[in-house]
């Protein structure tokens, strides 16, 4: 069973100009994923330079053959994050899309009835990334439908009647418990 993760920070035209800091976000979804579990890759498209109709961004998503693929999406980096999806969609399109952020925080249920998208997360996916991904993983939740989806605390999801669901959102109170970013894992593909 494949257990590859892609976490993609989506390439940004105007990183050249201004540079960008590292995607933090990612960093900590990856703390929070088990490296015995999962084989995870953060694919750094903006410090690569890694444009999604460029060929090294498709022999990065053929080489890694993700069956999991989350990308950070920011509303001013739209267009280029639409982009993204839409080339994977092309080159690997059994991975199962995953998106959080800012935007898909403001506009999760859109995005889930107008795009390609399997799964959005609102707010912080530090406890419920994980939680989906095991979940996918096992072959007893394999129905969408069951009630192991409603659990996952900020998940929008759309059920195979077509129904969108918004799963509240839960709040942290003590933001240590969520770990911290481990150097020693992040491999900037």
């Amino acid at each position: 069973m494949n257990n590859t993760v892609t976490l993609i920070w989506p390439f940004n035209m105007h990183a050249q100009k201004i540079p960008e800091l590292f995607p933090i976000g990612l960093g900590y979804l990856l703390d929070n994923l088990d490296a015995e579990k999962f084989s995870v890759n953060l694919l750094d498209c903006s410090i690569h330079n890694l444009h999604p109709d460029s060929t090294e961004f498709a022999q990065q998503l053929i080489a890694q053959d993700p069956a999991f693929i989350g990308i950070s999406w920011w509303s001013n980096n739209t267009p280029m994050v639409e982009k993204t999806i839409t080339v994977i969609k092309q080159i690997v399109p059994r991975s199962t899309i995953i998106v959080g952020g800012p935007h898909p925080s403001a506009y999760g249920e859109k995005l889930i009835r107008e795009s390609s998208i399997d799964f959005v997360f609102y707010g912080e996916a530090e406890v419920g990334f994980p939680q989906l991904l095991g979940g996918l993983l096992d072959p007893h939740a394999q129905d969408r439908t069951d009630d192991w989806l409603s659990s996952i605390s900020g998940l929008i999801y759309m059920d195979q009647m077509r129904q969108v669901h918004n799963n509240a959102q839960s709040l942290e109170n003590d933001l240590d418990t969520l770990g911290q970013i481990d150097n020693r894992r992040l491999q900037l593909s």
